[in-house]
């Protein structure tokens, strides 16, 4: 009598097909299927291996969604553990110091959007939030972060969600933006981390630094910048800036029928409330360096 082939799984170097062929052998046996059974299957099946490693690699765009995760080759793998970023060491000489800071608009070109903003290098992240608000001509209406990438869950600087659950705040901050102070993450030049901002509308802002220098002040201020139009809020993320923007750029040599069809389609029932939208969207550097004097140092919550 031949000898029963014993089942083993092999190992892989490739962890999600690993996980996929175990997903598969416990749902061959709850339908009967022995594992001698599925091991010769799994051996002499080429389009079910195949399969295997082509669905294999699909785990990890899933793994990086938010939201319900029970569809896809995500639904049999188990989750991988988030890494969270850790601090580097502060600057000892944050005090003597400001960082020159470049924060640039993503997705926006020709011109790009961006604006130069001088802080004190021992400002924590909820400061610089403030700033960046300020610069940008936001509201401080939505959620925020600051990440080494858009929606990577290494790293969420921002505010906590509180223990009620009802609060302000990041059901996954990893750390709490009050008390992170910016030299653990920004402290030299080329040092960089994006500014998410309404997770919705998406907006993503770039954030580097572009020199650390003798202390310019003991607040933010404004230095240069690219672009006269600032970010509207709740208007549907990048794609409407622009549009806005083309508007914005050419308002005084449309005629007043395509002013008047650029406000229907934004929903302004006359062209002169839109025309007075617009005018708060012009960038005025006075006005910013005068809101950027009284920025809080701690988080204020809206209630």
């Amino acid at each position: 009598m031949a000898k029963k082939k014993r089942f083993t799984l092999a190992t892989t170097p490739d962890i999600e097909e690993h996980s996929l062929r175990m997903a598969f052998m416990m749902t061959a046996i709850d339908m009967g299927i022995t594992p001698e059974e599925y091991a010769e299957f799994y051996e002499n099946a080429d389009d079910f291996k195949a399969m295997l490693k082509s669905a294999a690699p699909q785990h990890t765009a899933f793994q990086e969604m938010d939201g319900d995760d029970t569809f896809g080759p995500s639904l049999f793998l188990p989750k991988q553990p988030i890494i969270v970023e850790k601090c580097k060491l502060p600057r000892k000489d944050a005090a003597e110091k400001s960082l020159v800071l470049k924060v640039q608009l993503c997705d926006v070109s020709t011109p790009p959007m961006w604006r130069e903003l001088i802080v004190p290098a021992d400002f924590n992240f909820t400061q610089l939030h403030y700033a960046i608000q300020a610069a940008m001509g936001l509201l401080n209406l939505h959620l925020w972060m600051f990440q080494k990438s858009p929606y990577n869950k290494g790293l969420a600087i921002g505010i906590p969600q509180g223990e009620s659950g009802f609060s302000f705040g990041l059901d996954d901050a990893t750390h709490d933006a009050d008390e992170t102070p910016l030299t653990a993450f920004l402290a030299d030049k080329g040092d960089k981390l994006f500014y998410v901002y309404d997770f919705g509308d998406d907006w993503i802002f770039k954030v580097t630094v572009t020199k650390v220098i003798d202390r310019q002040s003991d607040r933010a201020t404004l230095g240069k910048y690219k672009c006269d139009f600032q970010v509207p809020e709740n208007i549907g993320g990048v794609g409407a800036y622009r549009e806005w923007r083309k508007f914005f750029e050419q308002r005084n040599t449309l005629t007043k029928k395509q002013k008047e069809q650029f406000a229907k389609k934004w929903g302004f029932y006359d062209i002169n409330l839109l025309d007075d939208r617009v005018e708060t969207l012009t960038f005025n550097p006075d006005e910013i360096n005068a809101e950027l004097k009284d920025i809080p140092s701690k988080w204020e919550d809206f209630g």
